[in-house]
């Protein structure tokens, strides 16, 4: 069984960014008895600062599901303390390859880019392999730290790549002229 990440974006009004953290840091010891939760991270988006980005990480799909529940039992301590400014977008993505430690292993400060690929009808598998090769690639530049590539699951054909990078700048060097597909990075603050 595949490993599974819940992606979680949305607006946070900016005075709440410490309580988000907070709420955060209350969550994670909770979420630790879940079997098969391997960590969370809080993200901030470097060019919507009101925007965030949660990454949850499952050993499985069983494990995917009970840390929800676990997140959901604890949503009114979110919005008690939390004022978000529109519904969180969340996707659940099973991983298909995981180069290195995996994206978490991004420290506090570092950087997570992200992407979202969508390939033909039936050609998800194609996609997934070429951001594969591409992740190897990237590999050899310096500062990138590790990567995970998947697919949404209840969009097969809609392919999702991260890469966690020590710096913007290592990043930026990962670019290529002219990409088709947008790439959002994140900076980890927690």
């Amino acid at each position: 069984m595949n490993p599974v990440l819940v992606l979680a974006e949305m607006p946070l009004v900016e005075k709440d960014w410490s309580s988000a953290l907070r709420y955060y840091q209350t969550i994670e010891p909770t979420l630790q008895k879940v079997s098969g939760f391997l960590g969370v991270g809080l993200w901030r988006d470097m060019d919507e600062p009101t925007q965030h980005l949660v990454t949850y990480a499952y050993a499985n799909l069983a494990a995917a599901e009970e840390g929800l529940e676990v997140v959901a039992s604890k949503r009114l301590l979110t919005e008690a303390t939390v004022v978000v400014s529109g519904p969180a977008d969340v996707t659940r993505v099973s991983v298909v390859h995981k180069k290195r430690s995996g994206i978490l292993s991004a420290k506090v400060g570092q950087f997570l880019s992200k992407s979202v690929r969508h390939s033909g009808p039936g050609y998800g598998d194609e996609l997934v392999d070429e951001l594969d090769r591409i992740f190897d690639e990237l590999a050899l530049l310096p500062g990138y730290l590790a990567a995970e590539v998947g697919r949404n699951d209840t969009l097969p054909d809609e392919v999702i790549g991260l890469a966690a990078w020590e710096s913007e700048a290592a990043f930026k060097t990962s670019l290529p002229p002219g990409a088709l597909y947008s790439i959002k990075l994140y900076r980890r603050i927690f």
